[in-house]
């Protein structure tokens, strides 16, 4: 790779080797973090009952959980936990549980009504480009 390859040229190369430098010059998590940030809410204004919502769709990635009304509103960090620990335990202050299903618990305290919710499902992640297989060649 040329000294003045841009990073793009650098990223499409894919050479292993440069890319945790690739990913700290672009700083990757900032840009997955405004790419989240920017997307519009795949469900909002969820009802929270005793501390739980349950989506209308299981989430193959779930992004971001927000609490859009109540006493401590914002997103929360998610913690991926399974169903029988999400019953038997609580989150602490400013974050969930999600059971990696459709049920997202929040902690007592931040007592929320209602909550917005960013996810991808297993049919909204197959856009045309991803389903080729690796190095395909058609023709």
């Amino acid at each position: 790779m040329a000294a003045d390859a841009t990073l793009r040229d650098t990223m499409n190369q894919g050479e292993a080797q440069r890319l945790p430098d690739v990913d700290r010059d672009v700083q990757m998590g900032e840009l997955i973090n405004a790419l989240i940030n920017d997307m519009s809410n795949t469900e909002t204004s969820v009802t929270v009952t005793s501390n739980v919502a349950t989506l209308a769709n299981t989430p193959q990635a779930l992004f971001d959980a927000k609490i859009s009304a109540g006493t401590s509103t914002g997103s929360k960090k998610i913690l991926k936990v399974t169903n029988a620990f999400l019953t038997a335990n609580n989150p602490a202050a400013g974050s969930c549980y999600w059971d990696g299903g459709v049920k997202v618990k929040f902690n007592a305290t931040d007592a929320g009504t209602a909550a917005h919710f960013k996810y991808s499902r297993a049919a909204d992640v197959s856009c045309g480009y991803l389903q080729r297989a690796l190095n395909q060649q058609d023709q």
